[in-house]
C-alpha cells in the first residue's frame, strides 16, 4: 500500500477515535441526566426494541437500541453501511465495503421473525477490481422467553442468492472479501439475555455460525469465452470439511465462527446512546482462497501410486504442482484425458472485535439510527491494530 493510502487510513482511524471518544462523553452527560433526573425516562416505560432484523450475515452491524417502533405487526428496516478494511490475502491493500441490507421484521406472540437481503458493492482501491448485486438471503426467527421475554434465542438460516463465483478479466477467482455471497447455506444459532436498568438496558450473547450445505458441481465443460470450466450439473452437499470447517463450490475452505457481544443503552428523550463491542473468534486459522482457477492439465503428465491414485508431483512448464503446508489442488475429471486444476493458498482467518457506538433518534413512525465502528484485528503475522472503519445509517418505518 502506498504511503499516502497509509496516511489516509491513520487519518479515517484517528477520525472515527475521535468521534466514539464523543460518544463517550455525550454518554456521560446523559448518564449525568439520570442520575439529575431530567431528560431520561426508564426503559421498561417506553420499551426497548432490541436488535433491528438480525438476519445472517458478515457485514459488520451495531445492536440498534433504542424505542423503535412500538406496537406494529410488520415494520420495515433499511441500513446503509460503508467500510474501509484490508482487502483478504493482499497483503495492505485496502477494500471499500457499501452495504444497503433491507429487512422485514414481523412480530408474533413472543416471536420476530427477520427476512432481510443486503445489496452490496465492493472496491478493491488497489487493482480496481468491482463487484456490485445482491448478497445472500437470510431469515431469523427469535423466540423469546422469560416473564418480561428477557431472554432471545435467535434461530438463522441463508440461502446462497449472492454470487460466489466472480472472475476478474484475467478469468481469476476473486477472493471470497469480494464476492456477494458465501456459496453455501448457511446457519446462525444464538443466545441473548437483556437486563433493565433505570438508565437503560444491558444486552449480552453470544452465537455460533457456519456453512452446512453447498451446491457442487458434479459435471464440467470448458468455456474458451470465459476461460475456465462452466458448471453443467449441480447436487445438493454436505459444505462440512472437518467438525468445524467448511468449503464453497469455488474450493473456498473456512471455519465456524462464535460470535460474544455485549451493549448498553441509555435510553433518553428522543435520544438513545448505546455502546457496545462484538468479538469474532473463528474456529480454525488456516483456511484456504484460490489462487488459480482452472487449468487444463493433461493426464499423461501425471504419475501414480499402485492403486492408481493420482500423485500430484509434476513440473509442468514453470509451474510445480506439489501440495505443501500452505498450498492445496483441487482436481476434477474434464475428460478422459485431461484434468481441471485449482489451486489454493492459505488465507489466515483472525480473531477481531468490533468497537461501536450508536444512536436513535427517536420517532414514533420513523425512528433513524446511527453507528460508528472501529474493528481491531488481532494479527500476530502483521501486528494488531485497527483495520479501518465502518460508518452506518439506519431507518424503520411500519407498514401495520
Amino acid at each position: 500500500m502506498s504511503h499516502m493510502k497509509k496516511i489516509l487510513l491513520n487519518r479515517f482511524c484517528f477520525i472515527t477515535l475521535v468521534a466514539s471518544v464523543g460518544g463517550l462523553f455525550t454518554i456521560i452527560l446523559v448518564m449525568d441526566q439520570v442520575r439529575n433526573g431530567t431528560g431520561m425516562r426508564p426503559w421498561a416505560n417506553v420499551g426497548g426494541c432490541g436488535a433491528g432484523g438480525g438476519a445472517v450475515s458478515g457485514a459488520a452491524s451495531a445492536m440498534w437500541l433504542g424505542k423503535g417502533i412500538q406496537g406494529s405487526i410488520l415494520d420495515f428496516e433499511i441500513r446503509s453501511s460503508h467500510s474501509v478494511v484490508h482487502a483478504t490475502g493482499a497483503g495492505m491493500s485496502l477494500l471499500r465495503t457499501h452495504s444497503i441490507p433491507i429487512t422485514a421484521n414481523l412480530h408474533v406472540s413472543a416471536t420476530d421473525i427477520a427476512l432481510s437481503m443486503p445489496l452490496m458493492w465492493k472496491q478493491k482501491l488497489e487493482g480496481g477490481n468491482q463487484t456490485a448485486g445482491w448478497g445472500d438471503l437470510g431469515l431469523t426467527a427469535t423466540p423469546k422467553l422469560g416473564m418480561n421475554g428477557q431472554i432471545s434465542i435467535p434461530v438463522g438460516i441463508s440461502l446462497p442468492t449472492g454470487k460466489s463465483d466472480i472472475h476478474d478479466l484475467d478469468h481469476f477467482l476473486l477472493t471470497s472479501d469480494m464476492q456477494n455471497g458465501s456459496g453455501g447455506f448457511g446457519f446462525n444459532l444464538g443466545l441473548d439475555h437483556t437486563f433493565d436498568f433505570e438508565f437503560g438496558m444491558l444486552i449480552a450473547g453470544a452465537s455460533y455460525s457456519g456453512n452446512l450445505f453447498y451446491l457442487e458441481t458434479t459435471q464440467r465443460k470448458w468455456d474458451e469465452d470465459l476461460g475456465r470450466t462452466k458448471s453443467t450439473s449441480r447436487k445438493l452437499s454436505i459444505a462440512r470439511t472437518g467438525l468445524f470447517a467448511y468449503q464453497n463450490d469455488m474450493g473456498v475452505e473456512k471455519f465456524d465462527n462464535v460470535d460474544a457481544h455485549a451493549y448498553l443503552g441509555f435510553t433518553g428523550d428522543p435520544i438513545t446512546h448505546s455502546i457496545g463491542f462484538k468479538s469474532s473468534i473463528p474456529l480454525g486459522q488456516d483456511g484456504f482462497e484460490v489462487e488459480i482457477t482452472d487449468t487444463r492439465y493433461s493426464k499423461n503428465d501425471f504419475d501414480y501410486d499402485d492403486d492408481n491414485k493420482l500423485l500430484l508431483d509434476l513440473v509442468y512448464g514453470d509451474t510445480l504442482l506439489q501440495e505443501t503446508d500452505s498450498t492445496k489442488f483441487d482436481v476434477y475429471d474434464l475428460n478422459d484425458t485431461t484434468y481441471v486444476i485449482r489451486e489454493k493458498k492459505i488465507n489466515k482467518q483472525w480473531v477481531s472485535l468490533d468497537l461501536s457506538y450508536g444512536m436513535e433518534v427517536h420517532n414514533p413512525d420513523y425512528p433513524l439510527f446511527w453507528a460508528i465502528h472501529l474493528p481491531i484485528e488481532f494479527n500476530t503475522d502483521d501486528g494488531v491494530g485497527f483495520n479501518g472503519f465502518t460508518l452506518e445509517v439506519g431507518l424503520k418505518f411500519r407498514a401495520f
